[in-house]
């Protein structure tokens, strides 16, 4: 997709192609100008054209009567440039200027997916909120790989080091559990009205927290202390297995239904709609803290919801700037002709659009 200028509608921009035609790049390019990443791509240079040098984005956002412009320029070499209002800006102060939340597919499968999708839905959403938590989640990272290092070579007195190490991982392990825990409990306020929007009953949804370290203690003044306790207690084990087994790294969080663990007893209905609520509630909770709401992108998601399901979502997004991928723009039929905009996107063309 090169070269494309688009003003887009305050409610919803219905982004509508078969595939493999470049909806989801639209998208993309949205949701990298937030956060200067990507939902699909780990390395930028993949993001530029097979037969471009650099790719430019570029956007002007309006909020609270006011505009900037974000620019990024990603080059094949492997530099990337980062300005607001022209000024050279950090990745980490994009959310200042502009959130988005992106809903794609496999989002609905947190649920039933494994514990690390559920971590990163965590960290990911927590980052937009606290930045003092995404800097506490890069250094954990950075000192649990020394320590897995030390435990691969486990040259001579590589458990004096681990001991060193031991201190400072507990210390950010245990901020990262705080936050989280605190993160769940908001998100409690708030998931079960959204729930019963969107199925429409009176199930009851619960979020829990699993983590080692909180086994040992209920009280989060203790939880550093605890935490140096567990990865001494492991050690053997870490030792045998040459990698560390216990930490934030291995968390997870459960979702209840009705009492019930819906990842083992949720019908894939039920499992959906509580993803639904979950990715809600990341909204709402950006709008609580920063007064604020995010757009949302909702990439190729309507066509794995009922019809009734999908009306609920998009009533929900009512107040909000929604960027939906589709195939069929059937849904258009739900909004009112003043709500929404139309764009037919063909060869990474956009070819219609409709205003």
């Amino acid at each position: 997709m090169s070269d494309i200028n688009l003003l887009f509608h305050r409610q919803y921009n219905i982004v509508c192609g078969q595939n493999a035609q470049g909806k989801t790049n639209l998208v993309e390019a949205l949701y990298y100008l937030s956060c200067a990443k990507s939902h699909r791509e780990n390395a930028f240079v993949n993001l530029i054209e097979y037969d471009q040098n650099k790719a430019l984005i570029r956007g002007k956002i309006h909020k609270h009567n006011t505009s900037s412009q974000i620019e990024i320029v990603l080059d094949k070499n492997g530099k990337r440039k980062i300005t607001v209002d022209e000024n050279n800006t950090p990745a980490s102060m994009l959310y200042d200027e502009f959130a988005a939340v992106i809903f794609h597919p496999d989002d609905l499968r947190i649920i039933k997916d494994g514990p690390e999708k559920r971590r990163r839905y965590l960290d990911v959403s927590i980052s937009k909120i606290n930045k003092n938590y995404k800097k506490a989640l890069s250094e954990y990272y950075r000192l649990l790989r020394h320590r897995n290092f030390l435990l691969l070579e486990q040259k001579q007195g590589f458990k004096q080091m681990l001991d060193i190490f031991d201190e400072q991982v507990a210390l950010f392990g245990a901020y990262i559990t705080k936050k989280r825990v605190q993160y769940l409990a908001e998100i409690q306020q708030s998931i079960q009205a959204l729930h019963e929007q969107i199925a429409g009953g009176e199930e009851k949804i619960a979020l829990r927290y699993q983590s080692a370290v909180l086994e040992k203690t209920a009280k989060k003044e203790e939880l550093e202390e605890n935490y140096q306790a567990l990865l001494k207690e492991s050690f053997e084990e870490d030792r045998h297995k040459k990698i560390t087994t216990q930490g934030v790294h291995k968390d997870d969080f459960h979702v209840f239904i009705n009492g019930r663990p819906a990842k083992q007893f949720g019908s894939q209905g039920q499992q959906k709609t509580a993803a639904i609520a979950l990715k809600l509630s990341e909204i709402a909770l950006y709008e609580a803290h920063n007064d604020t709401r995010p757009i949302v992108l909702l990439d190729d998601v309507l066509s794995e919801l009922d019809a009734m399901r999908q009306r609920r979502l998009l009533h929900l997004l009512k107040d909000t700037q929604v960027f939906i991928t589709t195939t069929t723009d059937e849904m258009k039929k739900d909004l009112k002709k003043t709500e929404y905009a139309l764009f037919i996107i063909e060869n990474g063309k956009v070819i219609k659009t409709e205003q």
